[in-house]
């Protein structure tokens, strides 16, 4: 319908009817958009329609005697025109048209802006005289709570530039400005102008403060007086400001600049600008990007930069600077990067600049694994500028892509350099496992193994070969490892162990495999260790197994953990089982003396008999001894017995017990 719409208005005259049809051509393609907001031709045609009203309104505007309102009629329908054909590009780069139709917007856009400041500076080189003669209060929301009371400097430009529909809760689009305020308190005149830049609507900024600075011009200085419960708001962001205790007060506004952002989330708290988009492709996951970023707080101060540099001033304190020359860093993308970092570089090319305004942002990292080796931690950095790095807030993260380097893509690419290209993507994922980054590594053994079975019909050397094994062998090592862990939790949800027993499955499958085509390698015993323990808690045959491992790979970093690992469980195992057998002794020699011991022939001598039999033959360390104090009945058997042999039992016992641990524990 928007289409017939559209097509029929541009072959009418202008004039009323025309822009009857282009408005309803713009509502159809608004209802279609309600259906699907991404929709590339819905956009395309209300950008359209809306561009049409706009170049019909800037013609009667711009002609003889052209009145201010069809100027900001056209402004207002230009700027709408160019925010769809805008997002249109963004879901259909190769749209020609949109992007055609958006140069000769942003064209119109410019003349008409020119216009204006012409306008204004005619209107205001008599009125300006006026207003400082005898200003006049203006009532901004009619209730006189923000009142403009007078333009103490004024602006390039008219206040048209708020749209209303920045403040609506689904609003694309969101406004930050850039604002100096300044509290006339008469009783302090030495309050210094606060820089503060925040998002309009955003409810951690004094209503007051945004109503005002919605009212004025860009660059406009100006003065209001403010009502108490306009300035009340008691949140981190309001409380830059300094706190207005009158009923009423006096504020120095100045609106230095704003910017339109794109909101991804809907709620004000993550807001996106790409400042130049760049050339090229963008990056794909694993891309290397060489990158300079920043983070800025609410009052547009450096949190940390990449280009930070730290030295010893003359007067012996530290010095912060900004060197221009600095080495970016270099990320891989998708593994080692802050996240807000990541998110900038995937919307970016080469050569591209973006903004991320986030309400709340994630600590900043305490290891910068693509930092250069003489660069400033991000949270040094933030520790020198007096801010916590795990509590960033209404901060902006600035990113400049300077270079990107794509992944290599597999076999067919031509960067591919055979066996010696899958070596390496197995040295970066045990680089990655080392970091305990599981899911990067386990994404790059996956691709890499992938790669093998592409060419293990034309790769028939021995070199190739062996390659291929220690990638199904590391994909197998980290399958297990990620499982173990879950298995040995009670409180996971039945989608996660299965999720788990799937991995171990297929850690198995993978170490059949190799038994089949590379039987006898370590690292399929390290992995076959790996399940026993997670499934069975088998840890005698994990030991067993490892302990082999060993013996073929002795210096195998991997194996030695984790056969340490398995002898300190095992260990723990044994002392668990030699505990609980060790009490049932302990009771039984209690019933023992229970039952007459001490008295030839009884039963309970034979039964004392029999039990320190069997505890003479049960291996027991010291820490089980003392914390059973299984000793103490021994002593007790030794005195109470009237058997000669009984009481040399016990005495040999205790006596191999004390020998045991003599370097170890005091006697008793």
């Amino acid at each position: 319908l928007a289409l017939v719409q559209s097509k029929y208005a541009m072959g009418l005259s202008k004039g009323g009817e025309r822009d009857r049809v282009l408005k309803e051509a713009a509502r159809s393609a608004g209802e279609a958009l309600k259906l699907n907001e991404k929709n590339v031709k819905a956009l395309y045609r209300r950008g359209l329609c809306r561009s049409l009203l706009a170049k019909d309104a800037a013609e009667e505007a711009l002609g003889g005697g052209g009145s201010g309102t069809r100027l900001r009629d056209a402004q207002d329908l230009g700027l709408e025109a160019k925010a769809d054909l805008v997002a249109t590009i963004k879901e259909d780069e190769r749209n020609r048209d949109a992007r055609v139709e958006l140069k000769a917007v942003q064209d119109l856009l410019k003349q008409l802006r020119q216009e204006e400041v012409s306008r204004d500076k005619k209107e205001f080189s008599f009125a300006s005289t006026l207003t400082a003669l005898k200003p006049k209060e203006e009532d901004i929301l009619g209730d006189r709570t923000v009142r403009k009371q007078q333009v103490i400097k004024a602006g390039d430009g008219g206040a048209q530039w708020f749209n209303k529909d920045w403040l609506l809760p689904q609003a694309r689009q969101r406004c930050v400005v850039h604002v100096r305020c300044r509290l006339c308190d008469h009783t302090n005149s030495s309050i210094e102008p606060s820089l503060l830049i925040f998002t309009l609507g955003d409810t951690d900024m004094h209503e007051g403060i945004q109503v005002a600075a919605r009212s004025i011009a860009k660059g406009e200085l100006s003065s209001f007086v403010i009502a108490s419960k306009r300035v009340a708001v008691d949140a981190a962001l309001a409380r830059r400001l300094p706190k207005a205790l009158a009923e009423e007060s006096t504020w120095e506004i100045e609106l230095l600049k704003y910017a339109v952002y794109e909101d991804q989330e809907g709620d004000r708290s993550r807001l996106l600008k790409i400042l130049s988009e760049g050339y090229g492709h963008f990056p794909k996951d694993l891309a290397e990007c060489h990158v300079h970023w920043k983070v800025t707080g609410p009052d547009g101060a450096t949190l940390h930069s990449s280009r930070q540099t730290v030295s010893f001033g003359q007067a012996g304190g530290i010095e912060q600077k900004e060197d221009p020359d600095r080495l970016p860093y270099v990320y891989i993308l998708g593994e080692n990067t802050w996240e807000p970092v990541a998110a900038l570089c995937r919307v970016l090319r080469q050569g591209g600049q973006g903004e991320l305004r986030l309400k709340r942002a994630p600590a900043l990292p305490e290891k910068d694994p693509g930092a250069p080796a003489d660069a400033v931690s991000a949270q040094l950095g933030a520790m020198l500028n007096k801010t916590k790095a795990d509590s960033l807030q209404d901060c902006c993260v600035h990113v400049e892509l300077e270079r990107v380097l794509q992944p290599l893509q597999g076999p067919e690419d031509p960067a591919w350099a055979g066996t010696a290209s899958l070596v390496q993507e197995r040295f970066r994922a045990e680089q990655l496992l080392d970091q305990e980054h599981q899911e990067a590594a386990l994404r790059r053994f996956r691709r890499a193994c992938g790669w093998a079975e592409q060419l293990k019909t034309t790769e028939v050397t021995n070199e190739f070969a062996q390659e291929h094994a220690a990638l199904r062998a590391g994909l197998a090592w980290v399958l297990a490892k990620r499982a173990a862990p879950i298995l040995d939790l009670g409180t996971v949800s039945s989608d996660v162990i299965k999720a788990a027993e799937a991995d171990l499955a297929e850690a198995e499958g993978h170490c059949k495999w190799l038994d089949e085509h590379h039987p006898g390698l370590p690292r399929t015993l390290l992995v076959r260790a790996k399940v026993c323990v997670a499934q069975d808690d088998d840890f005698e045959t994990a030991n067993k197994l490892l302990l082999e491992a060993q013996r073929l790979s002795p210096d195998d970093i991997c194996i030695q953990h984790e056969l340490k690992a398995v002898r300190v469980e095992l260990h723990k195992h044994k002392e668990a089982i030699s505990r609980g057998k060790i009490s049932t002794l302990k009771k039984g020699l209690l019933d023992a003396q229970a039952e007459g011991l001490g008295t030839a022939g009884s039963g309970g001598e034979a039964k004392a008999a029999a039990l320190l039999a069997e505890l003479a033959l049960t291996s027991v360390s010291w820490d089980v001894v003392m914390d059973t104090r299984v000793g103490v009945e021994l002593k007790r058997i030794q005195e109470l017995s009237s058997e000669a042999a009984t009481k040399k039992l016990c005495k040999d016992i205790l006596g191999s017990w004390m020998d045991q641990s003599k370097e170890q524990r005091p006697m008793w």
